[in-house]
């Protein structure tokens, strides 16, 4: 209890103070290192001048986010930041190039650019990216009606399928009041984009798949494009990343590596210490069986596991509260389920039981290796370290043996986390 306790204390800090560092994106002295790495490129080789004139862009666009005084997550933030590239790309090569008309004529650029996002709603920019995309599908029409050979039409018409979700995902963010932005919900409208552009390079039918890593990526890809859909219609608002839930629910999805190593500990002595106690002798001469005796002192070992499980998990809602907030372990954890081909929603505590059951099977084998272990060798540290040898070099025995399955299969740790084959996953 001790150990979990200083665990999620120190999980808290550490959280706390990477948060503050990064909260206002890259740190400066990143920044600081490429300007005075400008000093080092040799403006006279073309290849480094590419490399100057980039670094000196990603500085001066720092410095103008810097001056401008907008918050990170806002829309202005985000619209400067983007939409600034080419002016002061622009601007630094033709400071190289002592080209003062064209220097002239980006600076303007941008000053319109700065002023714009000063004076005008983010809609208006939205607006506008929804005509020019309109006018993309216009052009890519035109070039279609030339194309030479099929190849060409099943390019062009990728591109105005891509202009087509980009128009969609701009409509989201119109509909429901979703600004261009570096938030969580901005994040979700290109997800949205990007998922479903992507998977315009895969096949519907899963039966065509020669590659498995393939197969998993597509299902990935739809799980994403079928969440923010939901989430998108639906007018679900994300959660901070750093918000209680989402900190809960990434700690709950894996193994507790302090509660294997305190459970492998208890189950790995609770036999052998009778042995160099010298009370197994006692033990023995109570009017109870071999079977008895040790199914007594295995389900004890179950019993304090559930409890170290316990224990663990009001820890980590404690230190997910701590780093989010008590007021942030809402909304529910929304997901696609290949099972089902439904989206499906769950909330803290059945989230939390569905991947302490999944992980059950791993925790319940590494349990019984070490107990077995200690009631057969009689020996505290060889069971834990075989025990904990096993659990670690769990995933190298699988690749050992992953091209011969008529071992593979003898392996526990093979199958023993079921949380890949949750909602319908693939191992």
């Amino acid at each position: 209890m001790i150990i979990l306790a200083g665990m999620a204390l120190l999980s808290v800090v550490a959280n706390k103070a990477s948060s503050a560092f990064f909260n206002g994106g890259m740190p400066e002295y990143y920044y600081g290192m490429i300007e005075q790495g400008l000093q080092y490129y040799d403006l006279n080789n073309a290849e480094d001048k590419e490399y100057y004139i980039s670094d000196k862009t990603t500085l001066e666009i720092h410095k103008l986010l810097k001056d401008s005084e907008y918050d990170i997550k806002s829309w202005q933030y985000e619209m400067l930041q983007n939409k600034s590239y080419d002016s002061v790309h622009c601007i630094v090569k033709a400071e190289i190039e002592k080209d003062d008309e064209t220097k002239k004529s980006c600076q303007e650029d941008l000053d319109d650019l700065i002023e714009s996002i000063k004076t005008t709603d983010w809609r208006s920019f939205v607006k506008d990216d929804i005509e020019n995309s309109k006018v993309e599908i216009e052009n890519y029409k035109e070039q279609l009606l030339f194309a030479e050979n099929d190849s060409q039409k099943i390019n062009i018409n990728k591109m105005i399928k891509n202009e087509e979700y980009h128009i969609e995902a701009l409509e989201y963010r119109l509909k429901n009041d979703i600004p261009v932005s570096n938030d969580e919900n901005s994040n979700l409208v290109d997800q949205y984009e990007s998922s479903r552009a992507e998977l315009l390079n895969y096949n519907k039918d899963e039966k065509t798949y020669a590659s498995r890593d393939a197969l998993l990526e597509k299902r990935r890809l739809e799980s994403v494009y079928y969440t923010t859909k939901y989430k998108l219609d639906n007018n679900i608002k994300e959660p901070d990343s750093m918000s209680a839930g989402n900190v809960f629910r990434s700690y709950v999805s894996e193994a507790s590596f302090i509660v294997l190593i305190g459970v492998i500990l208890i189950a790995s002595q609770i036999v052998a210490e009778e042995y160099n106690k010298g009370t197994i002798k006692q033990l023995l001469l109570r009017p109870y069986t071999r079977v008895k005796i040790l199914l007594g002192k295995y389900f004890t070992v179950l019993i304090v596991f559930m409890i170290l499980m316990l224990i663990w998990y009001f820890m980590e809602i404690l230190k997910a509260g701590f780093i989010g907030g008590f007021n942030t372990f809402g909304p529910n954890y929304i997901t696609y389920s290949f099972a089902s081909g439904n989206i499906e929603s769950y909330n803290l505590i059945s989230y939390a039981l569905i991947y302490f059951i999944a992980l059950l099977p791993m925790y319940l084998i590494l349990i019984t290796i070490a107990f077995t272990l200690s009631a057969v060798t009689g020996s505290t540290a060889i069971s834990i370290c075989l025990s904990l040898a096993y659990y670690i070099g769990a995933s190298a025995f699988v690749s050992m043996f992953a091209g011969n399955t008529k071992y593979a299969v003898f392996l526990p740790s093979q199958n023993w986390d079921f949380t890949q084959y949750l909602f319908g996953g693939m191992a």
